[in-house]
């Protein structure tokens, strides 16, 4: 009983401080949003790997377009790949099976307006397509490859493409493959900032005048990380209440992870630095970098080396070879809006994959001390390489001490709540009234009241998909350590685009 007091009260204390990192980094977000712009002589080369996105990228690349191109030095960089063949067959395939399953006409419509109507050109509505008609939309729409060659006929100014030609190979492929023809082709200069993002990223319209305002003078070793919010398709997420309210409570969770760790993170780095060489061995503060809303300078790539083909996660190892090299990571004041999983089995495979971040920080070790040779502090990265595993740590043991309180039943259930409350709703409550304050997002605001009895039902149980992901994780690497089956990282399956 003792220790169930224990672990109520400690849960409690930590979603307390949670609420504590979340005011820091608001704070500074406020203050930070009031710079005066200063601009700078420099391009920035937006990098977008894409597979199997026809639906969601011509927004995109048409936001991109009309809220950074127009008024700067920027070059939207679209990466494809030979994968995109094997993809497009293996959708033709699954869309012609489902459509020959479908009875109502009703559902047949359904169908066309959730899997197709990216890829409708001339038609707008889908109301009367008959099964003939959307049979042959399947087989005739183009796959990514197609539409990005569209988009670069379109705007020959502003968009170029890369073709990874290689059938094997992840996102990190794909970027390496473009940055060093960028660096080939383009001159690149000291000054000059790589930039990436996803197919369904929607960066604030300040987030370059900023990088341009605060990037130093003094140095060609420049790292920005620009946080996520990801409730930008809350309409969809909440289609269903019950469904809902889990999908909703996760983006949620990852928008205040964001906000209280990633970005809180950051601003220990530049103090840190001043700290004496001995202390900074032992206590420089361990932060990794987001794929998504990341920009570095071609000087930070080189130093670097590429970014890590041969972990799950490219980011990671990333950001911890930054740590080792007392690179700081500069956080941006302002969100990517980002799409989150609209369905429990996307959600539920998307965490486990970003298990392996935190869980593959031994195998980042290993690549760095590869990478830099004799010219490593093996100590220092040791200790910060074991704070990365602490992450993996906590997010597996955290939901089993969690939901293990229940096991005393009646008599431990007020404890429970106890920590429920405090762990998970108030932090998630408070998380959500910042974003509402600080973003613009009018169709947020509008159901802003309705989504609370979603949030106070779902976080639960959005905290057990969360520690049972790290499990499907683990079984993951312990099928490949024994059988050597790859892990297979796919995109994340989507059933509407926002």
């Amino acid at each position: 009983m003792n220790l169930i007091w224990l672990a109520s009260i400690v849960f409690s204390l930590v979603g307390m401080g949670y609420c504590e990192r979340l005011s820091v980094s608001y704070l500074w977000i406020r203050k930070q949003r009031k710079f005066a712009s200063k601009r700078q002589n420099r391009n920035f080369f937006i990098v977008i790997p894409v597979i199997d996105e026809v639906a969601r990228l011509p927004q995109t690349v048409k936001y991109f377009i009309e809220k950074f191109c127009k008024s700067r030095k920027v070059i939207l960089c679209l990466v494809t790949t030979e994968r995109e063949k094997a993809y497009f067959k293996s959708n033709t395939e699954k869309y012609l099976s489902v459509l020959n399953d479908l009875k109502d006409a009703s559902d047949l419509q359904i169908f066309a307006q959730n899997h197709l109507l990216g890829t409708i050109k001339k038609q707008t509505k889908v109301n009367n397509l008959t099964r003939s008609a959307i049979r042959k939309l399947i087989l005739d729409r183009e796959d990514t490859i197609d539409c990005v060659r569209n988009l670069c006929r379109k705007y020959p100014n502003q968009v170029t493409t890369y073709h990874y030609p290689h059938e094997n190979g992840k996102m990190a492929h794909q970027i390496n493959f473009a940055v060093k023809g960028i660096c080939a082709e383009k001159n690149v200069g000291s000054r000059d900032f790589f930039g990436i993002y996803n197919a369904d990223s929607k960066p604030h319209p300040k987030t370059l005048d900023y990088i341009d305002t605060f990037a130093s003078t003094q140095t060609d070793l420049a790292v920005f990380q620009q946080h996520g919010n990801y409730l930008k398709n809350h309409i969809v997420l909440t289609k269903n209440f019950w469904t809902g309210s889990v999908l909703f409570s996760a983006a949620l969770w990852q928008t205040r992870w964001s906000l209280a760790i990633e970005m809180y993170n950051t601003f220990r780095q530049l103090p840190a630095q001043k700290l004496p060489q001995l202390v900074r061995r032992f206590l420089y503060p361990a932060n990794y970098c987001v794929g998504h809303g990341l920009f570095f300078t071609r000087a930070v790539y080189e130093k670097v080396t590429c970014l890590s083909e041969v972990t799950m996660n490219e980011d990671a190892e990333f950001g911890l070879e930054l740590n080792q090299l007392e690179i700081p990571i500069t956080p941006i004041p302002f969100f990517d809006l980002s799409d989150s999983p609209d369905s429990i089995r996307s959600l539920f495979i998307q965490k486990s994959i970003w298990f392996f971040s935190p869980l593959q920080s031994y195998v980042y070790y290993r690549i760095i001390i590869n990478k830099h040779k004799g010219d490593i502090d093996r100590l220092k990265l040791a200790i910060l390489s074991a704070r990365f595993l602490m992450f993996a740590i906590y997010w597996l043991i955290g939901p089993i001490i969690f939901f293990g309180i229940l096991l005393g039943f009646r008599s431990t259930l007020a404890l429970w709540i106890l920590a429920y409350l405090f762990y998970l709703i108030i932090p998630d409550l408070f998380a959500y009234l910042l974003i509402l304050e600080m973003e613009q997002d009018e169709s947020l605001k509008k159901r802003r009241l309705s989504y609370i009895p979603q949030i106070v039902i779902g976080s639960g149980l959005a905290y057990l998909l969360h520690g049972l992901s790290a499990l499907r994780a683990i079984g993951l690497a312990t099928r490949k350590h024994f059988t050597g089956k790859e892990i297979q990282k796919n995109r994340t399956e989507m059933n509407h685009t926002s």
